[in-house]
């Protein structure tokens, strides 16, 4: 039984092991982002999810509940650059102070320099875990319309 227990303290600091060295694999920018573009003077929110790291590196892009996916993503010092090859658009940002700012480039723009980035760290709105208020019951909504008006109602 000695030789069984010292061979599950083994597995189980090599899981430990193997946990805790996956889990410092993945990128300083691993995480969901609050992420807008600014484009001719709208500025467009979109979400942007990070995953991996190093060549597994990806970002994934929400035009509402539609993922798109990067085709190629690096982060080298401290410098993003996520490719979506099917848009022929590339995302170059810098992280500082926990938040990317940078631009997009978009091949078939006229403009050289890009459209302006900027992403911070979504947080998890702390009115959504409130209760909503009950609206439960009848309720009448008075409403004029031309034909009500010709009965005389």
């Amino acid at each position: 039984m000695n030789a069984l227990s010292r061979r599950l303290a083994g597995l189980a600091a090599a899981a430990l092991l193997l946990t805790s060295t996956t889990a410092r694999a993945d990128s300083p920018l691993a995480g969901r982002w609050d992420a807008t573009l600014t484009l001719n003077g709208a500025v467009i929110p979109f979400r942007l999810d990070i995953a991996g790291d190093g060549s597994t590196l990806k970002g994934t892009l929400y035009n509402g509940d539609q993922p798109e996916t990067t085709t190629s993503a690096s982060f080298v010092g401290g410098t993003l650059v996520l490719d979506l090859e099917h848009y022929l658009t590339r995302i170059v940002a810098t992280e500082r102070n926990g938040e990317l700012d940078g631009k997009v480039q978009m091949r078939n723009d006229s403009s050289t320099e890009g459209s302006p980035f900027h992403a911070t760290r979504h947080k998890d709105s702390e009115r959504a875990a409130e209760p909503a208020p009950s609206i439960a019951g009848v309720w009448e909504i008075p409403h004029e319309s031309p034909r009500a008006r010709k009965r005389g109602a």
